[in-house]
């Protein structure tokens, strides 16, 4: 059982302004449609990016059970098919040694990305806690060396005996998880798709500003929450917010955020039946 203690939650927001335009009984129906839709468009696309979760920690597993059997030629082979398999998401996968560093990693033989071979990498987290703990890892979100906001999974590599040998890592770009729910969702819905991870970080968020930032921060909640919110809305918009983050079910509630009324719907997405 591959063990990840973070993922993302999808928070959908829907309008109701075309909704407040009908009145008594029609009123009630359209907002209750409005309420199914939500729910539905959150879970698919959490689930959607939960069967692409689940892809990459299968390609991770196989390739640390190959890597202690396969020879140099082979093992190329491997990361570069696996790579191939999650290139709408993946940046990469990354054969890491038993001291943190680089041996080699998917399409290193193309002249697409500079010589990353050698290069010691035993500082990440990525690297150390399955080195310590022999089991999968997943971070949060984070900005890059190169300022690119990424999220990495690892898997170790155990041998014969169970004892650690390296790490096989992969780096997804969050742009990729926002253009990937971009284009699944229906153009024809009046909604918007937030990404938060379980420390709160927008992976995707309704405005290009927002992402990277942290959604209980003071300057983003002034954003969301707009001006003429009390305290009391705040707070409750903020409980909201932090229950689809902690817990491993859907929910939903009509919330006023960026300046209008809306049903927000949120699903959590897994890895390995973790969230």
């Amino acid at each position: 059982m591959i063990r990840i203690a973070v993922s993302v939650a999808i928070v959908l927001i829907f309008s109701f302004t075309n909704a407040e335009r009908i009145s008594g009984r029609i009123s009630e129906l359209a907002n209750q449609e409005i309420k199914t839709a939500a729910k539905v468009c959150a879970h698919d696309l959490a689930n959607s990016l939960t069967n692409k979760f689940e892809t990459i920690s299968s390609n991770l597993v196989i390739l640390s059970k190959a890597l202690t059997v396969q020879s140099g030629n082979q093992v190329q082979g491997l990361l570069d098919t696996a790579q191939f398999s999650t290139m709408d998401i993946t940046e990469g996968y990354y054969w890491l040694d038993g001291n943190g560093r680089i041996v080699t990693y998917s399409e290193a033989d193309t002249g697409k990305f500079p010589d990353y071979r050698g290069d010691d990498l035993s500082f990440r987290d990525y690297f150390q806690v399955p080195a310590r703990d022999h089991v999968a890892y997943a971070s949060t979100v984070a900005l890059s060396v190169d300022d690119v906001s990424r999220m990495y999974i690892s898997q170790p590599i155990l041998d014969s005996h169970g004892d650690f040998s390296g790490v096989i890592v992969t780096a997804i770009r969050t742009s990729n998880i926002a253009t990937l729910l971009d284009d699944e969702i229906s153009r024809e819905i009046n909604s918007t798709v937030t990404v938060i991870d379980k420390d709160g970080t927008i992976v995707k968020g309704r405005l290009p500003g927002l992402t990277d930032q942290n959604a209980f921060s003071p300057e983003i909640q002034s954003q969301v929450y707009g001006s003429d919110i009390s305290a009391a809305e705040k707070e409750r918009i903020s409980k909201f917010l932090k229950k689809s983050i902690e817990g491993d079910v859907q929910g939903s509630e009509e919330l006023s955020v960026f300046g209008q009324t809306g049903l927000v719907a949120y699903s959590p997405v897994s890895v390995a039946g973790r969230h």
